[in-house]
């Protein structure tokens, strides 16, 4: 019964922080993360108990994962799932996926130049 007292008490807190938040935006970052607290609040109670062993990785690979590769009806290569999953793993541990994006592609040129034949003549 604790726990459920403890949840509406989270409720009422991220309902009066959305209150006083004018930003919509930031609104919707709240939402986003009382959602996320709340789907989580069981593993993250457990986590505080003495005899407590295991982690909450399946539901944060569930959270992440499913809200693009499965919530749509769509197919996926094995190399496609693995790129779009590493992306969304990039995203949520805070990466910049831009900036990821051009140092990769200025290594792939960097690589490309290493690779390519220099086909002049000696003098």
């Amino acid at each position: 019964m604790e726990g459920n007292k403890s949840v509406e008490y989270l409720k009422v807190v991220f309902e009066t922080i959305k209150d006083i938040t004018k930003s919509e935006i930031k609104v919707a970052v709240i939402l986003e993360t009382s959602i996320y607290i709340l789907n989580l609040f069981d593993s993250l109670k457990n986590q505080c108990a003495r005899d407590y062993i295991g982690c909450s990785a399946r539901r944060h690979i569930t959270y992440i994962y499913s809200d693009r590769l499965s919530s749509r009806l769509l197919g996926w290569s094995r190399e496609g799932v693995d790129q779009l999953a590493r992306l969304r793993v990039y995203g949520s541990n805070g990466v910049n996926l831009y900036d990821l994006n051009l140092k990769r592609k200025q290594e792939r040129i960097k690589e490309a130049k290493i690779t390519e034949p220099d086909f002049k003549v000696a003098e």
